[in-house]
Protein backbone atom coordinates (compact mmCIF):
# COMPACT_ATOMS: atom_id res chain seq x y z
CA UNK A 1 0.00 0.00 0.00
CA UNK A 2 1.24 3.80 -0.86
CA UNK A 3 0.99 6.21 1.56
CA UNK A 4 -1.05 9.32 0.38
CA UNK A 5 1.91 11.45 0.30
CA UNK A 6 3.66 9.26 -2.17
CA UNK A 7 0.55 8.48 -4.48
CA UNK A 8 1.14 12.70 -3.85
CA UNK A 9 4.40 12.52 -5.92
CA UNK A 10 3.37 9.89 -7.99
CA UNK A 11 1.02 11.89 -9.67
CA UNK A 12 3.60 15.22 -9.67
CA UNK A 13 5.60 13.31 -11.43
CA UNK A 14 3.02 12.07 -14.22
CA UNK A 15 2.18 15.28 -14.22
CA UNK A 16 5.97 16.48 -15.03
CA UNK A 17 5.61 14.24 -18.12
CA UNK A 18 2.60 15.63 -19.29
CA UNK A 19 3.69 19.23 -19.16
CA UNK A 20 6.59 18.08 -20.95
CA UNK A 21 4.13 15.88 -23.58
CA UNK A 22 2.33 19.19 -23.92
CA UNK A 23 5.76 21.97 -24.50
CA UNK A 24 6.92 18.99 -27.51
CA UNK A 25 3.51 19.24 -28.98
CA UNK A 26 3.48 23.37 -28.55
CA UNK A 27 0.15 22.68 -27.13
CA UNK A 28 -1.02 25.65 -25.00
CA UNK A 29 -1.82 23.69 -22.08
CA UNK A 30 -1.16 20.28 -20.90
CA UNK A 31 -4.50 19.21 -20.21
CA UNK A 32 -7.22 18.61 -16.94
CA UNK A 33 -5.11 18.19 -13.84
CA UNK A 34 -5.70 15.53 -11.54
CA UNK A 35 -9.42 16.21 -9.54
CA UNK A 36 -9.16 16.98 -6.01
CA UNK A 37 -9.43 14.07 -3.40
CA UNK A 38 -12.43 12.21 -2.62
CA UNK A 39 -14.07 12.79 0.80
CA UNK A 40 -14.77 9.66 3.03
CA UNK A 41 -18.53 10.08 2.22
CA UNK A 42 -17.77 10.19 -1.89
CA UNK A 43 -15.18 6.79 -0.77
CA UNK A 44 -17.91 5.22 1.09
CA UNK A 45 -20.74 5.61 -1.50
CA UNK A 46 -18.22 4.38 -4.45
CA UNK A 47 -17.81 1.08 -2.01
CA UNK A 48 -21.47 0.94 -1.28
CA UNK A 49 -21.69 0.59 -5.51
CA UNK A 50 -18.98 -1.82 -6.08
CA UNK A 51 -20.61 -4.05 -3.06
CA UNK A 52 -17.34 -4.38 -1.34
CA UNK A 53 -14.42 -2.36 0.33
CA UNK A 54 -11.70 -0.46 -1.94
CA UNK A 55 -8.18 -1.88 -2.02
CA UNK A 56 -6.28 0.11 0.61
CA UNK A 57 -3.96 1.65 -1.69
CA UNK A 58 -6.91 2.39 -4.45
CA UNK A 59 -8.88 4.02 -1.53
CA UNK A 60 -5.68 6.39 -0.69
CA UNK A 61 -5.11 7.07 -4.27
CA UNK A 62 -8.42 8.63 -4.70
CA UNK A 63 -8.38 10.21 -1.22
CA UNK A 64 -5.24 12.25 -3.08
CA UNK A 65 -6.91 12.99 -6.72
CA UNK A 66 -10.63 11.60 -7.07
CA UNK A 67 -9.67 10.48 -11.07
CA UNK A 68 -8.00 11.72 -13.94
CA UNK A 69 -8.45 12.37 -17.32
CA UNK A 70 -5.17 12.46 -19.46
CA UNK A 71 -2.61 11.60 -17.47
CA UNK A 72 -0.73 9.81 -19.82
CA UNK A 73 -0.92 10.18 -23.99
CA UNK A 74 -4.77 10.01 -23.45
CA UNK A 75 -5.21 7.28 -20.56
CA UNK A 76 -7.32 8.13 -17.60
CA UNK A 77 -7.41 7.22 -13.98
CA UNK A 78 -10.68 6.25 -12.87
CA UNK A 79 -12.54 8.73 -10.16
CA UNK A 80 -15.30 7.61 -7.33
CA UNK A 81 -18.49 8.51 -9.57
CA UNK A 82 -17.19 5.98 -12.58
CA UNK A 83 -16.48 3.38 -10.14
CA UNK A 84 -20.09 0.84 -10.33
CA UNK A 85 -21.15 3.39 -12.88
CA UNK A 86 -21.06 3.70 -17.25
CA UNK A 87 -17.30 3.87 -17.13
CA UNK A 88 -17.29 1.04 -14.64
CA UNK A 89 -19.24 -1.18 -16.81
CA UNK A 90 -17.74 -0.68 -20.00
CA UNK A 91 -14.67 -1.26 -18.33
CA UNK A 92 -15.49 -4.79 -16.89
CA UNK A 93 -16.87 -5.30 -20.37
CA UNK A 94 -13.77 -4.40 -22.56
CA UNK A 95 -12.21 -6.97 -19.45
CA UNK A 96 -14.57 -9.37 -20.45
CA UNK A 97 -13.69 -9.52 -24.26
CA UNK A 98 -10.21 -9.77 -23.44
CA UNK A 99 -10.40 -12.38 -21.77
CA UNK A 100 -12.68 -14.38 -24.13
CA UNK A 101 -10.43 -13.13 -27.26
CA UNK A 102 -7.56 -14.63 -25.47
CA UNK A 103 -9.35 -18.21 -24.69
CA UNK A 104 -8.73 -17.98 -21.30
CA UNK A 105 -4.60 -17.67 -21.62
CA UNK A 106 -4.26 -14.02 -20.59
CA UNK A 107 -5.82 -14.81 -16.96
CA UNK A 108 -4.06 -18.02 -16.90
CA UNK A 109 -0.51 -16.57 -17.45
CA UNK A 110 -1.04 -14.25 -14.37
CA UNK A 111 -2.93 -16.70 -11.95
CA UNK A 112 -5.40 -14.68 -11.71
CA UNK A 113 -9.41 -15.44 -11.51
CA UNK A 114 -11.07 -15.90 -14.84
CA UNK A 115 -14.36 -14.07 -13.68
CA UNK A 116 -13.84 -9.94 -15.14
CA UNK A 117 -16.29 -9.14 -12.44
CA UNK A 118 -14.49 -9.61 -9.93
CA UNK A 119 -11.78 -6.98 -10.93
CA UNK A 120 -12.27 -3.59 -10.04
CA UNK A 121 -10.84 -1.22 -12.77
CA UNK A 122 -8.47 1.66 -11.79
CA UNK A 123 -7.99 3.15 -15.43
CA UNK A 124 -9.26 3.14 -19.31
CA UNK A 125 -8.29 5.27 -22.54
CA UNK A 126 -10.86 6.65 -24.93
CA UNK A 127 -7.94 6.56 -27.18
CA UNK A 128 -6.47 3.32 -27.72
CA UNK A 129 -9.06 0.54 -26.71
CA UNK A 130 -7.87 -1.45 -23.96
CA UNK A 131 -4.23 -0.57 -23.96
CA UNK A 132 -4.38 1.96 -21.06
CA UNK A 133 -6.71 -0.05 -19.01
CA UNK A 134 -5.66 -0.79 -15.73
CA UNK A 135 -7.50 -3.74 -13.13
CA UNK A 136 -7.07 -4.92 -9.60
CA UNK A 137 -7.64 -8.31 -8.37
CA UNK A 138 -9.41 -8.79 -5.34
CA UNK A 139 -6.58 -9.21 -3.19
CA UNK A 140 -4.71 -6.43 -4.38
CA UNK A 141 -2.44 -7.36 -7.12
CA UNK A 142 -2.55 -5.04 -10.34
CA UNK A 143 -2.34 -5.53 -13.85
CA UNK A 144 -2.37 -3.85 -17.42
CA UNK A 145 -4.18 -5.10 -20.53
CA UNK A 146 -1.44 -5.76 -22.87
CA UNK A 147 -1.27 -8.36 -25.77
CA UNK A 148 2.67 -9.10 -25.19
CA UNK A 149 4.18 -10.22 -21.55
CA UNK A 150 1.65 -9.68 -19.22
CA UNK A 151 2.68 -8.78 -16.08
CA UNK A 152 0.70 -8.98 -12.42
CA UNK A 153 2.34 -5.96 -10.52
CA UNK A 154 2.43 -6.86 -6.38
CA UNK A 155 0.03 -3.50 -6.22
CA UNK A 156 -1.58 -0.18 -7.85
CA UNK A 157 1.46 1.07 -6.71
CA UNK A 158 4.13 -0.73 -8.43
CA UNK A 159 1.74 -1.03 -11.63
CA UNK A 160 1.69 3.21 -11.69
CA UNK A 161 5.40 3.48 -11.16
CA UNK A 162 5.76 1.10 -13.99
CA UNK A 163 3.52 2.82 -15.88
CA UNK A 164 5.29 6.18 -15.10
CA UNK A 165 8.75 4.65 -16.40
CA UNK A 166 7.29 3.98 -19.89
CA UNK A 167 5.82 7.40 -20.28
CA UNK A 168 9.29 9.19 -19.32
CA UNK A 169 11.20 7.06 -21.89
CA UNK A 170 8.59 7.45 -24.40
CA UNK A 171 8.89 11.37 -23.80
CA UNK A 172 12.49 11.24 -23.37
CA UNK A 173 12.58 9.79 -27.03
CA UNK A 174 10.11 12.48 -28.08
CA UNK A 175 12.11 14.88 -26.87
CA UNK A 176 15.55 13.76 -27.51
CA UNK A 177 15.12 11.14 -30.23
CA UNK A 178 16.20 7.60 -30.21
CA UNK A 179 19.40 6.40 -29.03
CA UNK A 180 19.55 8.85 -26.23
CA UNK A 181 19.12 6.12 -22.89
CA UNK A 182 22.25 5.68 -21.54
CA UNK A 183 23.34 9.66 -21.88
CA UNK A 184 19.65 11.54 -21.11
CA UNK A 185 20.34 14.05 -24.07
CA UNK A 186 19.98 14.26 -27.08
CA UNK A 187 23.16 12.42 -28.45
CA UNK A 188 22.67 13.51 -31.89
CA UNK A 189 22.86 17.20 -31.12
CA UNK A 190 25.14 16.75 -28.58
CA UNK A 191 27.29 13.81 -29.03
CA UNK A 192 29.51 11.75 -27.21
CA UNK A 193 32.59 10.65 -28.73
CA UNK A 194 33.45 7.72 -30.23
CA UNK A 195 35.97 6.68 -27.12
CA UNK A 196 33.18 6.97 -24.80
CA UNK A 197 30.88 5.01 -26.63
CA UNK A 198 32.89 2.10 -26.63
CA UNK A 199 33.89 2.29 -22.84
CA UNK A 200 29.97 2.65 -21.83
CA UNK A 201 29.43 0.03 -23.99
CA UNK A 202 32.47 -2.43 -22.42
CA UNK A 203 30.83 -1.28 -19.11
CA UNK A 204 27.35 -2.16 -19.68
CA UNK A 205 28.64 -5.31 -21.42
CA UNK A 206 30.00 -6.31 -17.99
CA UNK A 207 26.64 -5.86 -16.10
CA UNK A 208 24.63 -7.38 -18.59
CA UNK A 209 25.89 -10.73 -19.63
CA UNK A 210 29.43 -11.06 -17.36
CA UNK A 211 30.14 -14.39 -19.04
CA UNK A 212 30.31 -12.66 -22.52
CA UNK A 213 31.39 -8.88 -22.09
CA UNK A 214 32.29 -6.89 -24.99
CA UNK A 215 35.33 -7.23 -26.21
CA UNK A 216 37.49 -3.88 -27.77
CA UNK A 217 40.30 -4.52 -29.43
CA UNK A 218 43.34 -2.42 -28.87
CA UNK A 219 43.09 1.03 -30.69
CA UNK A 220 44.83 0.92 -34.65
CA UNK A 221 47.60 3.00 -35.38
CA UNK A 222 47.54 5.89 -38.14
CA UNK A 223 49.94 3.87 -39.84
CA UNK A 224 48.04 0.98 -40.09
CA UNK A 225 44.77 2.76 -41.15
CA UNK A 226 46.54 4.35 -43.85
CA UNK A 227 47.77 0.85 -45.27
CA UNK A 228 44.46 -0.27 -45.44
CA UNK A 229 43.24 2.85 -47.14
CA UNK A 230 45.93 1.68 -49.91
CA UNK A 231 44.66 -1.64 -49.87
CA UNK A 232 40.87 -1.03 -50.45
CA UNK A 233 42.17 2.17 -53.22
CA UNK A 234 39.50 4.65 -50.78
CA UNK A 235 39.95 6.55 -47.97
CA UNK A 236 37.78 5.81 -45.03
CA UNK A 237 35.55 8.16 -43.40
CA UNK A 238 36.26 10.27 -40.92
CA UNK A 239 33.86 8.95 -38.33
CA UNK A 240 35.37 5.12 -39.02
CA UNK A 241 38.55 5.77 -38.72
CA UNK A 242 37.55 7.38 -35.32
CA UNK A 243 36.64 4.40 -34.56
CA UNK A 244 39.30 2.21 -35.43
CA UNK A 245 41.66 4.80 -33.42
CA UNK A 246 39.24 3.78 -30.45
CA UNK A 247 39.18 0.13 -31.06
CA UNK A 248 40.96 -2.18 -33.62
CA UNK A 249 37.45 -4.49 -33.51
CA UNK A 250 34.38 -4.35 -31.24
CA UNK A 251 32.46 -7.37 -30.26
CA UNK A 252 29.28 -7.42 -28.67
CA UNK A 253 26.07 -9.51 -28.40
CA UNK A 254 24.76 -9.85 -31.68
CA UNK A 255 27.51 -7.84 -33.75
CA UNK A 256 30.73 -6.87 -33.92
CA UNK A 257 32.67 -3.43 -35.29
CA UNK A 258 35.12 -5.02 -37.90
CA UNK A 259 38.78 -5.03 -37.30
CA UNK A 260 41.34 -3.95 -40.46
CA UNK A 261 41.96 -7.20 -40.55
CA UNK A 262 38.32 -8.47 -41.04
CA UNK A 263 37.69 -5.89 -43.08
CA UNK A 264 40.74 -6.64 -45.64
CA UNK A 265 39.15 -10.55 -45.36
CA UNK A 266 36.38 -10.33 -48.64
CA UNK A 267 35.70 -13.63 -47.38
CA UNK A 268 33.17 -12.31 -44.89
CA UNK A 269 30.60 -12.10 -47.51
CA UNK A 270 30.36 -15.79 -48.01
CA UNK A 271 31.10 -16.44 -44.50
CA UNK A 272 28.12 -14.45 -43.49
CA UNK A 273 25.10 -14.99 -45.74
CA UNK A 274 23.30 -18.35 -46.42
CA UNK A 275 22.71 -17.17 -50.62
CA UNK A 276 23.91 -19.37 -53.15
CA UNK A 277 26.71 -18.94 -54.82
CA UNK A 278 25.25 -16.31 -57.39
CA UNK A 279 24.19 -14.51 -54.98
CA UNK A 280 27.49 -14.57 -53.74
CA UNK A 281 29.24 -13.65 -56.56
CA UNK A 282 26.96 -10.89 -56.84
CA UNK A 283 27.06 -9.74 -53.50
CA UNK A 284 30.94 -9.24 -53.91
CA UNK A 285 30.75 -7.16 -57.60
CA UNK A 286 28.52 -5.04 -55.62
CA UNK A 287 31.02 -4.26 -53.02
CA UNK A 288 33.74 -4.13 -55.22
CA UNK A 289 31.99 -1.75 -57.92
CA UNK A 290 30.36 0.65 -55.12
CA UNK A 291 33.28 2.64 -52.96
CA UNK A 292 31.37 1.29 -49.33
CA UNK A 293 33.99 -0.58 -46.67
CA UNK A 294 32.95 -2.70 -44.79
CA UNK A 295 33.02 -1.74 -41.08
CA UNK A 296 30.44 -3.82 -38.80
CA UNK A 297 28.27 -7.32 -38.78
CA UNK A 298 24.87 -7.43 -37.45
CA UNK A 299 23.33 -10.78 -36.94
CA UNK A 300 24.49 -12.12 -40.37
CA UNK A 301 24.05 -8.90 -42.06
CA UNK A 302 27.59 -7.54 -43.14
CA UNK A 303 27.17 -3.44 -43.11
CA UNK A 304 29.67 -1.19 -44.71
CA UNK A 305 30.11 2.56 -44.73
CA UNK A 306 29.75 4.71 -48.16
CA UNK A 307 33.00 6.79 -48.11
CA UNK A 308 31.10 9.36 -50.44
CA UNK A 309 28.48 10.67 -47.82
CA UNK A 310 29.55 8.22 -44.86
CA UNK A 311 25.67 6.16 -44.84
CA UNK A 312 25.61 2.64 -43.63
CA UNK A 313 23.93 0.27 -46.00
CA UNK A 314 23.52 -3.64 -46.02
CA UNK A 315 26.58 -4.79 -48.69
CA UNK A 316 24.55 -8.17 -49.19
CA UNK A 317 21.32 -6.08 -50.35
CA UNK A 318 22.72 -2.72 -51.03
CA UNK A 319 19.65 -1.41 -49.01
CA UNK A 320 20.63 1.43 -46.37
CA UNK A 321 20.65 0.85 -43.11
CA UNK A 322 17.36 2.88 -40.89
CA UNK A 323 14.76 1.25 -38.44
CA UNK A 324 11.25 1.45 -39.52
CA UNK A 325 10.56 4.44 -37.47
CA UNK A 326 14.02 5.78 -37.83
CA UNK A 327 15.81 4.21 -34.90
CA UNK A 328 19.17 4.85 -36.79
CA UNK A 329 20.22 7.61 -37.99
CA UNK A 330 22.09 5.60 -40.95
CA UNK A 331 25.72 6.48 -40.00
CA UNK A 332 28.26 4.96 -37.79
CA UNK A 333 27.44 7.22 -34.78
CA UNK A 334 23.95 6.19 -35.32
CA UNK A 335 24.57 1.95 -35.30
CA UNK A 336 27.35 2.43 -32.26
CA UNK A 337 24.55 4.30 -30.13
CA UNK A 338 21.91 1.77 -31.03
CA UNK A 339 23.95 -1.16 -30.13
CA UNK A 340 24.83 0.85 -27.18
CA UNK A 341 21.18 1.48 -25.86
CA UNK A 342 20.66 -1.89 -26.45
CA UNK A 343 23.21 -2.83 -24.37
CA UNK A 344 22.41 -0.14 -21.81
CA UNK A 345 18.59 -1.85 -21.72
CA UNK A 346 19.46 -5.10 -21.25
CA UNK A 347 22.12 -4.14 -18.35
CA UNK A 348 18.70 -2.98 -16.38
CA UNK A 349 19.03 0.76 -17.35
CA UNK A 350 21.84 1.67 -14.89
CA UNK A 351 22.21 5.76 -14.74
CA UNK A 352 25.65 6.72 -16.73
CA UNK A 353 27.13 7.89 -13.43
CA UNK A 354 27.22 4.65 -12.18
CA UNK A 355 29.39 2.73 -14.25
CA UNK A 356 33.05 4.02 -13.49
CA UNK A 357 33.69 5.17 -16.82
CA UNK A 358 37.07 7.38 -16.70
CA UNK A 359 38.59 8.75 -19.85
Amino acid sequence: MAEPNTWQALLEAFAEQVRRRAEIDGAPAPGPPPRPGASPAELAAAEQRLGRPLDPGHRALLATADGWDGYADGAALLGTPDLGGERHGSAVAVLADFFAESEGRFPAALGIDPDPAVHTPVGDSAEDGYNRNLYLTPDGAAFELRARRPVLHPGLGALLRHRLREYTERVDRLMWGPEHGPWGRDVHLDPPPVDRIIAVMTALGRIADPEVPVQAGPPATPERLNRLERALGVSLRPEHRAVLLAADGLRYPGGQVLSVPEIRESVLVAQHTAAGDGRKRAARARISRVPRVPFALAGIALLGVDVRDGLVHDLLTGQPVAGPAGERDGTVLGHLLTECEALWRAAGRPPLHTLCVVL
